[in-house]
């Protein structure tokens, strides 16, 4: 047997590392051994996550541990969290300001920290909070977008950015008429993608997810037979052959601030003219303007069962698997604490995806009974 090291002066004297430190460290295991992992259910890609949400990721950690710091608490490590801590974490987000969407995506990284940190049982904890969250947090931002007034003055905005660019302006063509990304957009190949009615885009999606965009009206197929003969005459994509990705998405962005396309400038981003394709395929499916559009909200007479398959389709052809994510688009937005207009806004929690998915089967059962031409995007 391996003789035991005799004890110097010395050694009863060594700090003993404190608690703080070994929190920290575990922190910084998670990071090191899991920071590209993620636990969501709906991500398609297999490609890890990317160094911006990473460091997003490893921002968010860091303000948790200050958070549970400064309420007087002193875990040891990931494995010694409790509520008590998490709610720590909750009062802190409350009083930093942040509005309800931006809760959502710390909301994940604290899922990711209670997942891969030893305690998979405070996940529902954190989705109790979130299903009661969205009257301590405001919807507006502290710089708010406004949606364009009328189709004049998109058109208008469009032509000042022709005088630029005709090729972004045909990319925000493609973003107001189809509902797509910034990312989409350049990464489309309409000749690869454009197929009947439909619009499959597998090229861009947040997350790898595939998807359909419904193709509806014929100046929307006129636009995507210009778009394919702009595509072919520059290598089939949407950007030109000479540019890397990076370097049109300056250009993209340059072209942009010159014409005063930003919140500053004329007061909405390229990224409203999403929220205008959401609002105007809902109403082609319903029948109805959406409530945004509305004096005060009113149940689409079609019932809730048109109301759900309206804001379905909606939802699958924006890229969103949730259909709460549709209030966002569709739905007025007032201040935390006052009374909300709300509509299908489903909060997550045990049982209520699975009770969502189970009612977007059977509509897509009976629309196939009906014969339904849009039930292939429910």
């Amino acid at each position: 047997m391996k003789p035991r090291k005799p004890k110097t002066a010395d050694s009863g004297n060594k700090p003993r590392r404190s608690n703080l430190c070994e929190f920290k460290r575990s922190i910084y295991y998670l990071l090191k051994h899991h920071g590209k992992d993620t636990i969501s259910s709906t991500r398609r890609s297999t490609k890890p996550l990317s160094e911006r949400s990473r460091k997003s990721r490893k921002d968010f950690l860091q303000f948790v541990v200050k958070a549970i710091y400064d309420h007087g608490y002193k875990p040891r490590s990931t494995f010694a969290l409790k509520p008590k801590h998490l709610d720590a974490v909750f009062d802190s987000l409350e009083k930093s300001g942040i509005t309800y969407k931006t809760l959502q995506s710390k909301l994940s990284n604290l899922r990711f920290l209670v997942h891969f940190g030893g305690c998979p049982h405070l996940e529902d904890y954190i989705d109790k909070y979130a299903a009661t969250a969205r009257e301590r947090y405001s919807d507006a931002p502290a710089v708010p977008n406004r949606l364009p007034e009328s189709e004049e003055e998109i058109v208008e905005v469009l032509n000042r950015v022709f005088m630029e660019d005709s090729l972004v302006m045909l990319q925000l063509l493609l973003q107001w008429k189809l509902g797509l990304r910034k990312r989409e957009s350049f990464r489309l190949r309409p000749r690869e993608s454009y197929k009947g009615d439909t619009l499959h885009l597998y090229r861009g999606p947040k997350g790898g997810r595939y998807r359909e965009v419904p193709i509806i009206g014929e100046e929307v197929h006129a636009l995507l037979r210009h778009a394919m003969e702009v595509a072919d005459a520059q290598g089939g994509s949407m950007m030109p052959a000479e540019f890397s990705e990076d370097q049109w998405r300056n250009h993209y962005n340059a072209v942009l601030l010159k014409c005063g396309v930003t919140k500053r400038g004329i007061g909405f981003t390229p990224h409203q003219l999403r929220h205008v394709f959401a609002q105007d395929l809902y109403e082609k499916v319903s029948g109805y303007k959406p409530p945004v559009l509305t004096d005060g909200y009113r149940t689409t007479p079609t019932g809730e069962a048109g109301e759900l398959r309206a804001r379905t389709i909606v939802a699958k052809a924006l890229g969103h698997s949730r259909l709460d994510i549709t209030s966002h688009y569709l739905d007025k937005i007032q201040q935390a604490g006052a009374n909300r207009i709300t509509t299908m806004r489903r909060p997550r929690g045990h049982g209520l995806k699975r009770k969502t998915r189970e009612m977007a089967a059977q509509l897509r059962e009976q629309a196939q009974r009906r014969g339904d031409p849009l039930s292939p995007y429910l």
